[in-house]
């Protein structure tokens, strides 16, 4: 097991109304997340801190780093971008344009987010609260973090 097995894409729910447009809704984030031991187990995800991005100019990159704890759902609200993951071992890449859909992003993953399309909003919620300590910024020494937590 490797924490690219914690990726989920999630769907939330919409109400349509052809006059009034789409309304979506995020009241409960909840998953089933795999374990060491292979087995599943339900979690539910704490909101304790929501951000956005946006005004990213043309060629930009956001991500850059891991978190140790923390897990965040993603979900791009207008525009969109490319999001590619890699626990060191695996990657995957994949584009964001629909607010009906968020990514689960588990702690242990490196995220890199470019090709972000002009107005592009990205909505981020956290399970913890900022803390400059849950950050790994330097790729290789996630690589060693990943290879202490995660042995092959």
């Amino acid at each position: 097991m490797t924490p690219l097995d914690n990726v989920r894409i999630l769907e939330f729910p919409g109400v349509a109304d052809p006059a009034r447009g789409i309304l979506n809704v995020i009241e409960r984030v909840r998953f089933d997340r795999l374990l060491p031991s292979g087995e599943t187990e339900p979690y539910h995800f704490p909101i304790k801190r929501v951000f956005y991005i946006h005004a990213v100019p043309e060629g930009g990159v956001r991500g850059g780093h891991a978190h140790t704890s923390n897990c965040e759902v993603l979900i791009c609200i207008a525009g969109a971008f490319t999001l590619t993951l890699t626990d060191s071992r695996r990657e995957m890449t994949r584009r964001f344009d629909d607010p009906s859909h968020g990514i689960v992003i588990p702690p242990d993953v490196w995220t890199h987010m470019r090709d972000f399309a002009p107005g592009t909003i990205l909505l981020v919620l956290c399970s913890e609260e900022y803390s400059e300590e849950g950050y790994i910024h330097n790729f290789n020494e996630f690589r060693r973090h990943i290879d202490t937590k995660y042995p092959s």
